[in-house]
């Protein structure tokens, strides 16, 4: 047991020496928010095509957001699928 206490300083000046070892975030890009587009009710199922996002909504029907700049959603246009 006392032959592997020198592990233990040696695994902590390499946490230390490796940069990014603590850091929280882990290794690889880190994702964030860029936008949201709120509509009235609830989004069923949702596609992103060429630049837009053709969004199923329970009582709005079918909604379209061009999602070309995800910072800047915009309205396009929604048609109604009752009946």
């Amino acid at each position: 047991m006392n032959a592997y206490l020198w592990l233990l300083p040696l695994a902590a000046v390499l946490l230390l020496a490796l940069p990014g070892a603590l850091a929280d975030e882990g290794p690889g890009p880190q994702v964030a928010l860029a936008g949201s587009y709120d509509i009235s009710g609830e989004a069923e199922d949702m596609v992103v095509t060429g630049g837009y996002a053709y969004i199923a909504g329970g009582g709005d029907g079918l909604v379209v957001v061009n999602v070309s700049d995800p910072t800047n959603l915009v309205w396009m246009g929604e048609q109604s699928t009752y009946g």
